[in-house]
């Protein structure tokens, strides 16, 4: 395996994150992201149903550097054709336990994200899609991206939202769909 940056991060696209094994020490509370893995999977892959998703997740490929592998190839694939992931808040807004921060505090950090910091980088990026995940955050930026000139808009749910099975797996089948078609 090519020799990866050894920091590691809570983050979504971090390949350490759920996965112990790639780390020197153990980290505790290392749950992963396995809903953000199928997504990016979905953004590389031809996604019908569930088991298309087995080579990305720990849950079904218990083959460590076949799963690692996988996990790398679909991140060089987002590279290689353009799909960009970009978290419209530089700072975490929910911690596990606390309260939710109210949804006037949630729109003026995700307004003010978006102004000072992401704006910028999306109208120079000029993509052909948008895909935004999450409602809440697609009800803050839909006004302020119809400003930007953005040629087309898809808003997702998240996927840990409240869904049953067969509506998560539209979500990812519909990223499928949308970033298969633009390649």
């Amino acid at each position: 395996m090519p020799d990866y940056p050894g920091k590691f991060v809570k983050y979504i696209y971090c390949l350490g994150y759920g996965e112990n094994d790639l780390l020197k020490g153990v980290v505790e509370k290392n749950p992963g992201s396995s809903q953000f893995w199928k997504i990016f999977h979905s953004c590389v892959s031809d996604i019908k149903e569930n088991p298309d998703f087995d080579p990305v997740l720990k849950t079904r490929n218990k083959n460590f550097n076949e799963r690692i592998k996988s996990k790398i190839s679909t991140l060089q694939k987002l590279k290689d054709r353009g799909i960009w992931l970009v978290d419209l808040s530089i700072v975490g807004l929910y911690i596990p336990g606390e309260p939710k921060p109210s949804l006037k505090l949630q729109n003026k950090v995700l307004s003010y994200c978006w102004e000072k910091l992401i704006r910028e980088e999306v109208e120079e990026a000029a993509p052909e899609h948008l895909i935004i995940i999450g409602k809440g955050v697609g009800r803050v930026l839909e006004n302020m991206l119809s400003a930007a000139q953005v040629k087309s808009l898809t808003v997702l749910n998240q996927p840990q939202a409240k869904l049953s099975s067969k509506e998560q797996l539209e979500l990812y089948v519909t990223c499928s769909k949308i970033c298969n078609t633009l390649i």
